[in-house]
């Protein structure tokens, strides 16, 4: 199966990553033209692999962890190191399922991915919508999605989700695709800001 690897490091930042740029020479019908298209290709990414770093802060608090993530059509797994002094941690599961790995062998089972993750690490992290954030789309149901602003090329600058405000600084070209290298989500108790060293495309 032909893979699509690029990765991320600060010899090679500044000629690989894609700046957000205003989008003030581009009509509104021509930008939703390339949304449109740029949605289209995002739809087809179901096979993917990262690599990266994720911090979380609230007025009192600050951690971070390094992150792999496989992602397998809606399976996804997802190694945690660095985490809140207990060593790794192993996230399997669906939108709808998840185990959760400790340190220890332990395995916690939930149908509820966002409550269990916020409940063993403490991180209230919307882990069911997360999979089409990092690919740069706010998701299927638009039916919450407000304020969304697209940069020059039809890509995600930011929106809003719910209570969720999604903030797109940089992208990186992984083939003919641009995909999210730094995303920041907030809501009014956290900030968590995540950076993706590297893609690979299966």
């Amino acid at each position: 199966m032909r893979k699509i690897v690029i990765v991320l490091t600060l010899m090679l930042s500044s000629c690989a990553q894609l700046e957000i740029k205003p989008t003030t020479e581009n009509s509104q019908a021509a930008l939703q033209s390339k949304w449109h298209q740029h949605k289209q290709e995002l739809k087809k990414v179901h096979r993917w692999k990262i690599k990266g770093r994720i911090g979380f802060r609230t007025t009192d608090n600050a951690q971070s962890a390094t992150f792999k993530w496989q992602q397998k059509g809606d399976k996804f797994n997802i190694l945690l190191s660095g985490t809140l002094g207990l060593g790794s941690m192993g996230i399997d599961g669906t939108p709808t399922y998840i185990e959760f790995r400790q340190a220890d062998g332990q395995i916690i089972r939930s149908n509820n991915p966002d409550s269990l993750l916020q409940a063993q690490t403490g991180w209230n992290l919307p882990i069911s919508l997360l999979r089409s954030w990092l690919l740069g789309y706010p998701g299927n149901d638009e039916s919450k999605i407000t304020q969304l602003i697209l940069n020059e090329s039809g890509q995600l600058t930011s929106f809003n989700k719910a209570t969720w405000g999604i903030k797109y600084s940089k992208y990186h070209l992984v083939g003919n695709l641009a995909l999210p290298h730094k995303l920041i989500i907030r809501n009014e108790e956290i900030k968590i800001t995540i950076i993706i060293k590297t893609w690979v495309l299966d």
